[in-house]
């Protein structure tokens, strides 16, 4: 397979994999630093692993913002990225008042949940973040 748009075709992969209930989304990929920005930047991916470090001998290449992370290998390969997810999920209620409704009345007696609440859902909210740290490969 042949993929000429990097970043769209992480997009469409990452909307579907969050489509499918995915809450974190990860990539490995050996593409040159450029690419691995764009992807960071539009393409829906929460980590990305990448295959080659944009300097030869860098002691650690860590690109990252608010939103994503690109982790490269140091020293030529021989010292990788390990990353630890965490999530962390809250449940939240949102609650749509009637539009019918002209006024909540204040006696709990009064109060019709059925025709005053027209949906209550709850919504799930997941954030992240990475404990990093790097591995000596050399002896592997």
């Amino acid at each position: 397979m042949i993929i000429d748009d990097h970043v769209a075709t992480a997009a469409t992969v990452a909307a579907e994999l969050r489509d499918a209930g995915a809450e974190v989304v990860i990539a490995l990929a050996d593409l040159r630093r450029e690419d691995i920005g764009r992807i960071r930047e539009d393409g829906g991916v929460d980590l990305i692993f990448a295959a080659q470090c944009p300097t030869s001998n860098a002691p650690f290449c860590l690109e990252a913002d608010a939103t994503s992370i690109a982790l490269y290998p140091a020293e030529a390969g021989d010292r990788i990225a390990v990353a630890d997810l965490h999530l962390h999920r809250t449940i939240r209620e949102v609650v749509k008042a009637s539009d019918l409704a002209p006024s909540v009345p204040t006696a709990p007696e009064e109060l019709d949940p059925d025709r005053f609440f027209e949906v209550t859902t709850q919504e799930t909210v997941t954030r992240w973040r990475a404990d990093i740290r790097l591995r000596d490969t050399t002896r592997l």
